[in-house]
């Protein structure tokens, strides 16, 4: 029998949360300064928003939920803004909160309500929460959205996989300037694939019958990689997103999917910062939280005072390189734009295979002369791979 979403067993502040948080956290402050500059209001939808707090397994307080966490990034913002004598990053965030279970949307009112009167810059910042469900609250916030035209970061973040129909997520990201992170459950959907009313919400969260053919065909790991897959894929067909990335969540207890979180923008910036963020959460750069040996690869990290860039093979990506650019001068963004999106690498490892093809004698640079960095590629500079 599946646990209510109240359920005590399910608010235990666990390490694929705590990382998620993280995932999350650290990107909505980079997306708050970008998008400040241009909309002096910003929101912040937490679809699924559960309860104000998380607990370990003997009831002791680890952690407040992300609404709360989000409000404490903005005004951290802001506090820094005011330290630094500039003017505030944003006029007004705005954090939306729906969540239908009536003693998680309890609580999360109290929490929110402690929280929010120690938030120094209360003027910029508010807050609407409603004990709703995702699906049916969500078009009234899209209108909100369109009649402010106020850039929004959608965090759907389901306990299992109902409650999101794909059509809603395509009208969301028609929105201009928002982006959406979601939480693809693919444990639950394998776990309870056999009932019919649950592969009705199948039909519904990929919008066509593809999941089907996977479901009969592949098992374990294959079936969990090709459903993301197909999403990420409806998301770039249907979508009409142009970057789309994703990290692997593990359990806990064993080295086996829970759920992979998707982050989906318009926008390469935002793309490249996602990507960035989720390598340096991996402890070997996978883009994945691999559950009992993630402590153990940490371990080793630290042990060596290695990163996880230390284990990317750059020689692999050396080759990418020349295959790809070969007799062709390549302005330096182009290069990370390709790479970020065709590969796993990233900017450390695009400098670094850059860098050693020069000293091969394979490509050089020439720099753009508004680019006063000596010795660093920059923004302009173009690059000769030979």
């Amino acid at each position: 029998m599946a646990l209510k979403d109240s359920s005590p067993e399910k608010w235990v502040y666990k390490e694929h949360t705590r990382i998620k948080h993280n995932i999350l956290m650290n990107y909505l402050s980079p997306w708050m300064v970008k998008l400040g500059k241009y909309y002096r209001h910003i929101i912040f939808v937490d679809g699924f928003a559960g309860r104000g707090e998380y607990f370990d397994e003997n009831g002791k307080l680890l952690a407040v939920g992300s609404p709360i966490k989000a409000l404490q990034v903005a005004n951290s913002l802001l506090e820094k803004a005011k330290e630094k004598n500039r003017p505030p990053y944003f006029d007004n965030f705005t954090c939306i909160c729906l969540e239908k279970d009536t003693d998680n949307y309890k609580n999360l009112k109290e929490v929110l309500s402690r929280e929010y009167e120690k938030l120094k810059f209360k003027n910029s910042l508010d807050y609407i929460l409603k004990n709703d469900e995702f699906a049916l609250a969500a078009e009234d916030i899209i209108r909100k959205i369109k009649y402010e035209l106020a850039p929004s970061f959608f965090f759907i973040d389901p306990f299992g996989f109902s409650g999101v129909p794909f059509k809603l997520i395509k009208e969301i990201l028609s929105l201009p300037r928002t982006e959406v992170f979601f939480n693809l459950m693919t444990r639950d959907i394998n776990r309870f694939l056999n009932l019919e009313s649950n592969r009705e919400n199948l039909r519904s969260l990929y919008s066509n019958m593809k999941w089907k053919d996977i479901c009969s065909a592949l098992y374990g790991q294959e079936r969990d990689v090709a459903l993301k897959n197909l999403f990420i894929e409806n998301l770039y067909s249907e979508g009409k997103s142009k970057y789309v990335s994703s990290f692997r969540m593990c359990m806990n207890e064993r080295y086996q999917t829970l759920y992979y979180l998707i982050h989906a923008t318009n926008h390469f910036d935002g793309f490249k910062i996602m990507k960035d963020i989720m390598f340096k959460q991996s402890s070997f750069g996978n883009y994945e939280y691999s559950g009992p040996y993630d402590a153990k690869r940490k371990g080793q990290i630290s042990l060596f005072d290695l990163s996880g860039a230390d284990y990317v093979d750059t020689n692999r990506l050396e080759k990418i390189l020349i295959d790809r650019y070969k007799n062709k001068y390549v302005k330096w963004e182009q290069i990370l734009k390709d790479i970020y999106k065709d590969t796993e690498y990233i900017e450390t490892h695009i400098r670094k295979a850059v860098n050693n093809l020069i000293k091969k004698g394979l490509a050089f640079v020439e720099k753009n002369t508004e680019n006063k960095k000596v010795g660093k590629i920059g923004p302009g500079d173009m690059v000769k791979f030979l």
